[in-house]
C-alpha cells in the first residue's frame, strides 16, 4: 500500500485546503516533516488514517474540525492511495454544524465518506457510506487501524509501547495486531467442557442416591397398601441394585396372583350380567303386551268417527275437482260486465270529441258522423274518423310551421338592428381612443429626450464610488494596524529578553547537572554487584557529589521554562510579522499620499453625483416602459377600430336579406288564414284534435275488449256445465254448498285423509303383533326382575376391587423397575463420567495457565509472534548497537500467580547476561524501540498475507540520542526504503535537518497552519 496525494481543508490545525503530494516526497525516499511544537506535524498522520479508516490514533471525532474556520465550513479529507496495480481516492468529511435556515441557529451534519477506483483515468464508484468504505478499505488493506498505525504509520507517545509495557499491557498490544480469538475460544471451550464435566459427575451421583430413595419409598407405599406384600428395607452396607432386584421379584410375584383374581371375578361378573339381561328383555315385552291391548280397545272405538270422516272426505274431493271451472265461469263473467261498461264510456267520450272539433275548425266536413245510436266501432267508421282527423291535423301543422318561422325572422331583424347600432357606437369610441394615444405617445417622446440630454453615466460613478470606499476601508485599517505593530514591537522585544535569560539559566544548570551525574551513580553502587554502566563488581574510584549540584528534576525544569520562553517568543515574532505584512497590504490598497479624511470627503461628493445619476436612469425607465405600453395600446385600438367598422357592414347586409324573408312569409301566412282559421286558432284546435285521438283509441280498444270477453264467458259457462253433467252433483248450485261448507268450517282435507290413514295403519299392526308367537308365548303373570339385579352388582363390585389392587400393583412394579433399570444403566456409565472431568480438569487447568509453567494457550501463541517481532528486532538492534544488544523473551516463570511468557530481557555482549529492558539508558531505550517497533511492522505484514507495505511514517522525536547513535539510527532507517519504501520521519531535532534535505515544513499562524513541500534549511 501506497499513499500518493493527501489534500485537506478545516480539519485539526489547517483551516485553508493543504495538498501534500507524497509521489513528490518518494523521490527522495527519506524525507522529514518539520516544524515547531504544536504546528500540526502529526495531524498529517492523523489524515491519513481517517481518511482510511474514520478514526485517528488520539483525538476523538468531534475535534476533527478545525477551530481556525468559521461555523458551517465543511471539514474534507481525501486520499489517493494505490494497492499493487489499483489506484483508489478516499474521501470523508467528519460530523460538523452547519447554519440552519433560520437565523442564529444550527444544525448537525452527518459524516460521510467515498471511496473510488481509478482505471485507466475513469473514476469507478467502490463503496458510499461510512461504515460500507470502512468495510472496504479494510477488506483491500488486510489490516484495522490499530494494526495500520503499528505497521505503516509510528504514533507519537507509542513509539515505546511494545518495550516498555508490562507482560498483560503487552498481552493486550499483541491481541490487537494478531488474531488469537480461535485460542482463546477454545481456552474458553476446556474451561467450559471441564465444568460441564465436573457438573455431570457431581449430578450423576445426586441422581444414583435419588433413584435409591424412590424405590424405597414406593416399596413403603406398596406395603401400606397392601398389607399380604411383605417387602424388606435396605441395610446400610447393601447393594442397592441387589436390593432393588430382590424387591422386583417380589412384587412381581404379587402382581401375578392379582391379575389371576381379576380374571376369576371378570367371568363371574360377565355370567351374572347375561342372566339380568335375559330377565330384563322378557319384562319389556310383558309391558308391550299389555299397552297394546289398551290401545287396540281405544282404536276400535273411534271407528264409527273414522268412517263419516271417511265419506266427507269424498264428496269434498269431488267439489274440489270443480272447483276451478266454477272460479273461470264466475271471473268470465264478471270481466264481460266492466268491458261492456268501459265501451259505452269511451263511445261517449268521442261522440264529444268529434263535435269539439267541428266547433273550432269551420274546414271539418259538416258530413262527419255523429255516432248517434252507434254501441261500437265498424270498419267503416275506423277508417272515415281517420281520415278527417289526418286532414284536419296536416293543415294545421303547417300552418304552425309558418307561424314559427315567420316569429324566427322577425326577432332576427330586431338583433340585427341592435347589433348595428352597437358596432356604430363602438366604432367611434376606437376612433377617439386612438386620436388620444398619438397625443400621449408624442409627448412622452419629448420627456424621455430632455431627461436623457441630462444623464450621466451610474455604472462609471458607481465604480469609482465603491473604489474610494475600499481604499477608505484600507486606510482605516492601516492607521488600526500602525498603532497595534508598535505595541506588538515592544512586547516582541521583552520577550526576545526572557527568552535569552532563561535559555542562558539553562544552559548553566544543565552544564553543572551532568558535571554531578557520575556522582549520581556512584551513589547507587552496591559492593559485589555488577555496574549497570561497565558491568565491573569492583568501584575503586567511585565519584562523591559537588557542594553546587543540580538535581536532573531542577535542570528539566529549567528546559521546559526556556522552551516555553522560546514558544511564547516564536508565537510574539508570528503575530508581529502577520500585522507588518498586513500593515503593508492596507497601506498600498489605500494609495500614496490618501487621508482617511481625504477619502471621507471624496466618497461624499461620489455619493451625490451617483444618487442623481440614478434618480435620472429612473424616471427614464418608467417613461420607457410607459411609452412601450401606450405604443402597444394604440396598436390595439387601430386593430378594434378595423374590426369593428367590418362588423358594421356585415350587420346591414345580412339585415335587408331578413328583412325580404319576414315580408315574403307574412304573405304566405294571409293566403292560408283567408278560409277563417287563423294562426290565433291554431293551440285550440290542435288541442280538439288530440282530445279526438285519444278518444278514438280509447273507443277501438274497447270494442276489441268487449268482443274478447264476451267470447271467453260463453266457453267458460259450457265447459263447467259439461263437467258437472259427467258429476255426482245435480247442479252448480250443488258444489257451490259443498264448497262454502268446506270453507267455512276451516278444516285440511289432508288432515283428515292423514287421521284415516294412521287409524287403519295402527289397528291393522297393533292386531297382528298380539296374534304373534312373540306376544302369545309370553305369561299372564308379570316377571319378577329383582334378584338377578342383586347379583349382577355384587359380582361387579367384587371385579371393581379386584381390578383396583391389580392396577395398584401392576403400576407399582412398572415403576420399581423403570426406577431399578435407571439405576442400572446410571451406574454402568458413572465411572466413565467421574474419570473425563478429572482428565478435562487437569487440561483446562494447563491450557488456562493456572499450572506450571503458567502459560496459557492464547499467550503461549503470543509469546511465538513476540520471538518473531524480536528476530526481525534484533537483525536491526546489533547494528545500531554495534553488536552489544539482543531482546530475548524471558523463558523463567514469574512470581506468584502471575502469567509468564511474555516478558522482554535484553542480553548484554559485554557483560555476557540478560538483564530487564528497563535498564537500558535513554538513547538505548530509544534504539530498541525503533527496532521493536520496525519489528512488529514486518511480522503483522508477513502474517497478512505478504502486504506490501511501501511506505512508513515515524512520529518521535529522537531527541535521546547522540551523534553515534543518531547515525546508527539514520542508517537503519535509509536501509528502510531500499526496494522503494517511502520513509518519513516527524522530528523537530536539528541534527535530522541536516542530514534530510528535503520534506513538508509546517507553519502554525494564527489563521491556521499550512504545509509546504520543499528543500529543508538546516538551523
Amino acid at each position: 500500500m501506497r499513499p500518493h496525494h493527501l489534500s485537506i481543508t478545516a480539519f485539526g490545525a489547517f483551516a485553508e485546503p493543504q495538498e501534500i503530494d507524497f509521489d513528490r516526497l518518494a523521490e527522495e525516499g527519506l524525507f522529514l516533516i518539520h516544524g515547531r511544537t504544536g504546528a500540526g506535524k502529526t495531524t498529517l498522520l492523523d489524515a491519513i488514517v481517517f481518511a482510511l479508516f474514520g478514526v485517528t490514533s488520539n483525538q476523538a471525532p468531534d475535534k476533527f474540525v478545525s477551530h481556525h474556520v468559521d461555523i458551517g465550513t465543511q471539514p474534507t479529507v481525501e486520499l489517493e492511495f494505490s494497492i499493487g496495480t489499483n489506484r483508489y481516492r478516499v474521501t470523508r468529511s467528519p460530523g460538523y454544524q452547519a447554519r440552519a435556515r433560520k437565523q442564529g441557529t444550527f444544525t448537525s451534519k452527518s459524516s460521510t465518506a467515498a471511496l473510488i477506483k481509478i482505471d485507466q483515468g475513469k473514476e469507478v464508484p467502490v463503496a458510499s457510506g461510512v461504515r460500507e468504505v470502512s468495510h472496504e478499505i479494510g477488506e483491500l488493506i488486510g489490516l484495522s487501524a490499530d494494526q495500520f498505525t503499528q505497521v505503516m504509520l509510528l504514533p507519537q507517545g507509542r513509539f515505546e509501547q511494545v518495550l516498555k509495557s508490562k507482560s498483560d499491557d503487552r498481552q493486550t498490544l499483541l491481541e490487537r495486531l494478531f488474531d488469537t480469538s480461535l485460542y482463546a475460544a477454545a481456552q474458553q471451550w476446556l474451561f467450559d467442557s471441564a465444568s460441564e464435566a465436573r457438573v455431570k459427575a457431581n449430578e450423576t451421583t445426586v441422581e444414583l442416591d435419588r433413584l435409591v430413595a424412590d424405590a424405597a419409598d414406593r416399596c413403603s407405599t406398596l406395603t401400606e397398601a397392601a398389607p399380604t406384600l411383605q417387602l424388606v428395607s435396605r441395610q446400610e452396607n447393601e447393594d442397592p441394585s441387589k436390593w432393588m432386584d430382590l424387591m422386583v421379584d417380589l412384587v412381581a410375584s404379587e402382581a401375578k396372583s392379582a391379575n389371576a383374581a381379576t380374571k376369576a371375578a371378570e367371568a363371574a361378573s360377565k355370567q351374572a350380567s347375561e342372566v339380568l339381561s335375559k330377565a330384563e328383555a322378557l319384562a319389556q315385552l310383558w309391558h308391550r303386551r299389555n299397552q297394546t291391548r289398551k290401545r287396540l280397545e281405544e282404536l276400535e272405538g273411534q271407528a264409527p268417527e273414522i268412517d263419516r270422516l271417511r265419506g266427507d272426505l269424498e264428496k269434498v274431493d269431488a267439489a274440489l275437482a270443480l272447483k276451478p271451472l266454477v272460479s273461470g265461469a264466475a271471473g268470465a263473467d264478471h270481466a264481460l260486465a266492466t268491458a261492456t261498461t268501459d265501451l259505452g264510456s269511451h263511445m261517449d267520450a268521442l261522440r264529444k270529441a268529434t263535435s269539439l272539433v267541428a266547433a273550432v275548425d269551420p274546414t271539418f266536413p259538416a258530413s262527419a258522423p255523429t255516432f248517434e245510436g252507434i254501441t261500437r266501432l265498424d270498419d267503416d267508421l275506423v277508417d272515415v274518423i281517420r281520415q278527417r282527423s289526418k286532414n284536419a291535423r296536416d293543415r294545421v301543422n303547417t300552418l304552425k310551421s309558418m307561424a314559427t318561422n315567420l316569429a324566427t325572422v322577425q326577432a332576427r331583424c330586431s338583433e340585427l338592428q341592435s347589433a348595428v347600432e352597437r358596432d356604430k357606437k363602438l366604432a367611434n369610441q376606437n376612433r377617439e381612443t386612438v386620436e388620444k394615444l398619438e397625443a400621449a405617445i408624442a409627448a412622452i417622446a419629448a420627456e424621455i429626450e430632455t431627461h436623457r440630454s441630462n444623464l450621466g453615466d451610474p455604472e462609471s460613478i458607481r465604480g469609482t464610488r465603491d473604489a474610494t470606499a475600499e481604499r477608505l476601508k484600507a486606510a482605516k485599517q492601516a492607521k488600526d494596524l500602525a498603532s497595534m505593530a508598535e505595541v506588538k514591537r515592544e512586547e516582541h522585544q521583552n520577550l526576545v529578553d526572557d527568552h535569552q535569560n532563561a535559555r542562558d539559566t539553562a544552559q548553566e544548570l544543565r552544564s553543572r547537572y551532568l558535571d554531578g551525574i557520575a556522582a549520581e551513580l556512584a551513589a547507587s553502587l552496591i559492593d559485589g554487584e555488577s555496574c549497570p554502566v561497565c558491568g565491573s563488581n569492583e568501584h575503586p574510584m567511585a565519584a562523591t557529589p559537588a557542594d553546587d549540584a543540580v538535581t536532573r528534576a531542577e535542570a528539566e525544569a529549567a528546559d521546559k521554562k526556556a522552551q516555553a520562553a522560546d514558544k511564547q517568543r516564536s508565537a510574539a515574532a508570528g503575530e508581529l510579522s502577520a500585522l507588518e505584512v498586513s500593515l503593508a497590504a492596507a497601506t498600498a490598497s489605500a494609495g500614496a499620499g490618501s487621508t482617511v479624511e481625504s477619502l471621507t470627503a471624496e466618497l461624499a461628493d461620489l455619493d451625490l453625483a451617483l444618487s442623481a445619476a440614478t434618480k435620472a436612469a429612473e424616471a427614464v425607465k418608467t417613461l420607457s416602459a410607459t411609452h412601450e405600453e401606450q405604443t402597444q395600446q394604440l396598436s390595439e385600438a387601430r386593430e378594434r377600430l378595423v374590426s369593428a367598422q367590418s362588423a358594421l357592414a356585415g350587420a346591414n347586409a345580412e339585415l335587408a336579406t331578413v328583412q325580404a324573408q319576414a315580408t315574403e312569409l307574412e304573405q304566405d301566412v294571409a293566403k292560408l288564414s283567408a278560409d277563417g282559421l287563423g294562426p290565433d286558432d291554431l293551440d285550440g284546435t290542435e288541442s280538439c284534435l288530440d282530445q279526438l285521438d285519444v278518444a278514438f283509441q280509447n273507443a277501438q280498444s274497447s270494442t276489441a275488449k268487449f268482443d274478447q270477453a264476451k267470447k271467453a264467458a260463453d266457453s267458460e259457462r259450457q265447459s263447467l256445465k259439461t263437467a258437472i253433467a259427467s258429476s255426482r252433483f245435480r247442479d252448480i248450485e250443488e258444489v257451490t254448498v259443498v264448497l262454502d261448507s268446506y270453507t267455512a268450517g276451516g278444516e285440511d282435507r289432508d288432515d283428515w285423509l292423514r287421521r284415516i290413514t294412521s287409524h287403519d295403519d295402527e289397528l291393522r299392526s297393533s292386531k297382528k303383533w298380539l296374534n304373534s308367537d312373540e306376544a302369545t308365548a309370553l305369561p299372564e303373570d308379570e316377571p319378577m326382575v329383582t334378584d338377578a339385579k342383586d347379583a349382577a352388582e355384587a359380582a361387579s363390585t367384587m371385579l371393581t376391587t379386584a381390578i383396583k389392587y391389580s392396577t395398584m400393583i401392576d403400576l407399582g412394579l412398572e415403576d420399581l423397575t423403570e426406577t431399578r433399570d435407571t439405576h442400572r444403566d446410571l451406574m454402568d456409565h458413572s465411572g466413565e463420567i467421574t474419570a473425563r472431568a478429572a482428565m478435562l480438569s487437569r487440561v483446562a487447568d494447563r491450557v488456562g495457565g493456572k499450572t506450571k509453567p503458567r502459560i496459557s494457550l492464547q499467550r503461549w501463541v503470543l509469546r511465538s509472534y513476540l520471538e518473531e517481532i524480536c528476530e526481525f528486532a534484533n537483525s536491526r538492534l546489533t547494528k545500531m548497537t554495534s553488536g552489544r544488544y539482543c531482546l530475548e523473551v524471558r523463558t523463567t516463570e514469574s512470581k506468584g500467580n502471575a502469567q509468564a511468557g511474555l516478558d522482554l530481557n535484553v542480553f548484554d555482549a559485554h557483560t555476557g547476561q540478560s538483564r530487564d529492558v528497563a535498564t537500558l539508558s535513554g538513547g538505548e531505550t530509544f534504539q530498541a524501540s525503533l527496532s521493536l517497533a520496525l519489528g512488529v511492522a514486518d511480522t503483522v505484514s508477513a502474517h497478512h498475507g505478504g502486504i506490501r507495505l511501501e511506505a512508513l511514517f515515524v512520529d518521535e522525536g529522537f531527541g535521546s540520542l547522540d551523534q553515534d547513535s543518531l547515525q546508527l539510527a539514520m542508517d537503519e532507517l535509509d536501509a528502510l526504503r531500499e526496494g522503494g519504501r517511502m520513509v518519513g520521519l516527524i522530528s523537530h531535532v536539528p541534527a535530522l535537518r541536516e542530514r534530510i534535505g528535503f520534506g513538508v515544513e509546517v507553519t502554525a499562524t494564527p489563521h491556521g497552519s499550512t504545509a509546504r513541500i520543499g528543500e529543508v534549511a538546516p538551523i
